[in-house]
């Protein structure tokens, strides 16, 4: 072949590209949007849970007094003082205070 040839061939099978890809478009494109008959399935919106809100009245908490004094200053030093914190550590105390 030639390269006369080759570039023609070449130019023919994109003209043929482009008319195949004009032909689905205009296919494709007459039938866009469906008709009503044509449209299937179903569409409606998600049921989803609904519940009443929650309220203070719901949620019951217990004993605070803990939460609170671990809140403050003095929990903040006692558990930074490293004499407390090993005194604390040592099994003897803790077998006298129950623990």
């Amino acid at each position: 072949m030639k390269s006369g040839q080759i570039g023609n061939t070449k130019v023919w099978m994109l003209v043929a590209a482009l008319a195949v890809a004009i032909a689905a478009v205009v296919f494709f494109g007459g039938n866009y949007p469906p008709d009503s008959e044509m449209a299937s399935g179903t569409i409606v919106p998600a049921e989803r849970y609904r519940a009443d809100q929650i309220t203070s009245d719901d949620v019951v908490l217990g004993d605070e007094s803990l939460a609170q004094f671990m809140q403050t200053d003095e929990f903040e030093l006692l558990i930074n003082n490293e004499v407390f914190m090993e005194a604390i550590s040592e099994k003897a105390l803790q077998q006298a205070l129950g623990g």
